[in-house]
């Protein structure tokens, strides 16, 4: 089974915002399990349910742990916004992703970095899984 860390956005400057963010990325975790083979670890699902994500510190020590469990996956999954950019978390991920696969470590092992346009998730839901096309719709 290979082990994914899904980046989505998942920050925002309002509840409703985070809400939305928080369903886009519940669907984009649902788009990873249901591809053969995969296994999502979505921290950041797990970490908002008991840390506070509008507490700097708090966002803060969630996405550090998030980092120590993505480093241990196999792949990284970037879920690009809407206007194609990443947010300030999404990019923190990836360049450490960069940073650890140009480490020199032995055995040598990389993470893989595959991107997905919001249009490509939404689009394999509407067509796969209703119940995920629906999470989607949610966070819009």
């Amino acid at each position: 089974m290979i082990k994914v860390f899904p980046a989505s956005r998942i920050g925002a400057k309002t509840k409703k915002g985070f809400e939305k963010n928080l369903n886009r990325m519940r669907a984009f975790a649902r788009f990873i399990i249901l591809q053969k083979g995969y296994e999502p670890e979505p921290t950041a699902i797990m970490y908002c349910q008991f840390l506070d994500d509008f507490n700097p510190a708090e966002r803060e020590l969630g996405m550090e742990r998030g980092i120590t469990r993505l480093l241990k996956c196999d792949e990284l999954w970037i879920l690009w916004n809407e206007d194609g950019s990443l947010s300030a978390g999404m990019q923190k991920e990836q360049d450490e992703v960069l940073k650890f696969n140009n480490a020199i470590i032995y055995p040598k092992r990389n993470i893989a970095i595959k991107h997905f346009t919001p249009e490509e998730v939404e689009k394999w839901l509407e067509k796969n899984d209703p119940f995920g096309y629906k999470l989607w719709l949610k966070s819009k």
